[in-house]
């Protein structure tokens, strides 16, 4: 599995007014307590459970992630601390979007969403009207309390074959943005589940231009062959 991956952003409004025009928004939190982290080399900051950039120029950057350890007094002096690297590793943040990411110990970081800063949260979705052939209407996303629900109930069946049951029953009335379809993969306990999800969701996501990020949650290879070729039977 590798280190990157698709988190869930909540934008705020206050951030979009002070939003540097060209820039990116980067946004990492932390899963294993507190961490210190490091942009393109420059000093930690303190620790802390949540990191955001504002304004940060697209392309690669270096992302570090550190850990006090150590700490020891001496004398009448700040107790000193040493710094553990936990993970090392490059992000690519495209132009002018919001980039959520989330750390885990023993995942690193995986990004969760990535979204256009000013992009419409609703969206067109082409339906079949009678008499007037296929007419977009207004395509919205579950909202958070619901998709909470949904998943509680995927996760409260016994075998896997009723949690992609009830996974699909969701997917008839509810569209999903990519992060969403990511946190439902995770609740299935077999590659096969995951794949036959992941290919189930692909007409009901919002996000498609990053159904990409998916793939990170597969195992094997063949399952991201598999999807591809079934994303581009479309």
């Amino acid at each position: 599995m590798k280190n990157v991956l698709l988190g869930i952003l909540m934008i705020a409004s206050s951030f979009a007014s002070a939003h540097v025009p060209g820039m990116s928004f980067l946004e990492i939190r932390s899963k294993s307590g507190p961490v210190s982290i490091s942009i393109n080399r420059q000093t930690p900051g303190a620790p802390s459970m949540l990191y955001s950039v504002p304004a940060l120029p697209p392309g690669n950057h270096l992302v570090e992630v550190y850990s006090a350890a150590g700490c020891h007094h001496f004398g009448p002096h700040e107790p000193q601390c040493r710094q553990v690297l936990l993970y090392s590793g490059n992000i690519y943040v495209q132009p002018g979007t919001r980039v959520s990411a989330v750390y885990e110990h023993k995942r690193g970081i995986r990004i969760k969403q990535v979204q256009t800063i000013g992009a419409p949260a609703v969206q067109g979705y082409p339906t079949w009207q009678p008499n007037y052939g296929y007419a977009y209407s207004p395509m919205t996303v579950i909202s958070r309390p619901a998709f909470e629900a949904y998943l509680g109930t995927i996760d409260n069946q016994w075998t896997d074959s009723n949690r992609l049951l009830v996974a699909k029953q969701g997917l008839q009335y509810h569209f999903l943005t990519t992060a969403m379809v990511i946190e439902v993969m995770e609740e299935f306990w077999t590659e096969s589940a995951r794949l036959e999800f992941a290919k189930a969701a692909y007409t009901r996501v919002v996000d498609p231009q990053y159904y990409y990020l998916v793939n990170e949650v597969f195992w094997h290879s063949s399952s991201v062959q598999e999807l591809d070729r079934f994303i581009r039977g479309f």
